[in-house]
């Protein structure tokens, strides 16, 4: 199909197969392209686990609100010892770690810089 496909849902007919969208496309577009929609997008359900997997993931918004208490960090860490420099950075002036808050390489103090 070639063109716009509006329906009111896509779905499987077996609750085992995987529903493969945009499997060839280089961009997709969830929502629409054009910025000057006011959309909300809802990806899961409360119970749902959503995985958003690649090598960097790009979230450009005006503010950024976590509803969770902790935000963890280096979670795919399986040894000891893998924590040191783990922290957020302050972009600013365009220097990546212009401020920061991070472990230190002994593992054994928090490193704080203004920005």
């Amino acid at each position: 199909m070639v063109g716009t496909l509006k329906v009111n849902a896509i779905d499987v007919i077996n609750p085992n197969d995987n529903l493969l969208i945009g499997e060839s496309a280089n961009i997709i577009f969830i929502g629409s392209s054009n910025n000057n929609d006011n959309k909300t997008i809802n990806i899961g359900g409360l119970n749902d686990n959503v995985n958003i997997l690649g090598t960097t993931n790009y979230i450009k918004t005006t503010n950024l609100e976590i509803e969770n208490k902790i935000l963890t960090l280096n979670k795919g860490s399986i040894s000891d010892n893998t924590s040191s420099f783990v922290g957020i950075n302050f972009r600013d002036n365009n220097v990546d770690d212009k401020g920061y808050i991070k472990v230190n390489e002994n593992m054994d103090k928090l490193l704080i810089k203004l920005p």
